[in-house]
């Protein structure tokens, strides 16, 4: 029997995980269908952009991945203690990256995150504390990963509803057997 994964999971803790989902409707997420002809292979580079733009953010190391016709697979290693080593300013930034905050001035102008707003945020210790969290959570990377994906692969395939079979399956890899195999 499986294991919830608030359970096995543990973003104060180090760990590595074996990451994957699985697209639903024989949905393509890379490669040629043969049945239809139509060549996926672009939305390889799409998985690629957005892990890179993520674990630019999260404080995770992505060992290797392996993107299938209608899966992927990652394996992960959760990194909390570099999460702790971030001072607060620098937290609350990489959330606001993550977010893609877009402030506006009254013309409708967009306009950067001015210094106060950041300090505004700071001060608030409940929520840095939140953001920290969320930055060292796998549940919360691989959300971030799997909407963006759905969303660009429904607007392709002019589809609605569900693009992944569920949410994402995790093992842990609690020893380097496992992390070899």
């Amino acid at each position: 029997m499986s294991k919830v994964r608030s359970e096995t999971v543990d973003p104060l803790q180090i760990q590595v995980f074996h990451a994957f989902n699985r697209c639903v409707r024989r949905t393509f997420l890379c490669g040629v269908d043969a049945l239809s002809g139509r060549d996926y292979s672009h939305r390889k580079q799409w998985l690629r952009e957005r892990l890179e733009f993520l674990l630019s953010i999260f404080a995770f190391d992505l060992a290797t991945y392996a993107i299938m016709s209608n899966h992927y697979h990652l394996v992960l290693r959760s990194r909390p203690d570099v999460v702790s080593s971030w001072t607060d300013e620098e937290v609350v930034y990489r959330n606001l990256r993550l977010q893609g905050k877009r402030w506006f001035r009254p013309s409708g102008e967009e306009r950067s995150t001015t210094q106060a707003e950041v300090e505004r945020i700071v001060q608030d210790r409940e929520e840095v504390t939140r953001i920290r969290s969320k930055l060292s959570d796998l549940s919360h990377l691989m959300a971030y990963l799997n909407e963006n994906i759905s969303k660009q692969g429904n607007k392709e395939d002019e589809a609605t509803g569900a693009f992944w079979e569920g949410t994402f399956e995790a093992d842990t890899l609690d020893d380097e057997e496992s992390i070899l195999a």
